[in-house]
């Protein structure tokens, strides 16, 4: 009789358990779908606020690539992302490669944000995400505009 109620218990609990981890992965599946229409929103409000969809974008601060992706998803902009840190190069550069846009679409370069390393009077648009606008100069995004 003792062995029934523990082999009871334990079947309980393993459909407890499986009842959590469905409910845990419903969660995290839903979180990722949000997560992914928001950057679809965000990059549809970039798109009307910069007013083009093709030609050259130089994107500043995007460390996750997650903007660049998305704005090549839902243009045909070419995007020169310029990070400061290597590691983040990296990190961006992986990232456009899976998207399966590195190369075609993104360019990923390391460099100070002092200066964008691109000729005057290229880029059709410049965005700055993140803490990057307060630390970039107008006048080198007006340089390369």
């Amino acid at each position: 009789m003792e062995w029934q109620n523990i082999f009871r218990r334990n079947r309980q609990v393993k459909e407890i358990s499986r009842a959590i981890i469905s409910i845990i992965c419903i969660v995290l599946a839903l979180m990722v779908a949000v997560e992914c229409q928001a950057q679809e929103q965000n990059a549809d409000t970039i798109l009307k606020k910069i007013g083009v969809s093709r030609g050259i974008c130089v994107l500043l601060g995007d460390t996750k690539c997650e903007t660049a992706i998305a704005l090549a998803q839902k243009s045909k902009l070419l995007i020169y992302l310029q990070l400061s840190h290597a590691e983040d190069v990296e990190a961006a550069r992986q990232a456009a490669d899976a998207a399966g846009y590195y190369g075609p679409r993104i360019y990923v370069e390391k460099g100070s944000l002092d200066r964008i390393h691109l000729a005057d009077n290229l880029a059709d648009a410049v965005i700055a995400v993140g803490k990057t606008t307060k630390l970039i100069d107008e006048t080198e995004m007006l340089r390369v505009l």
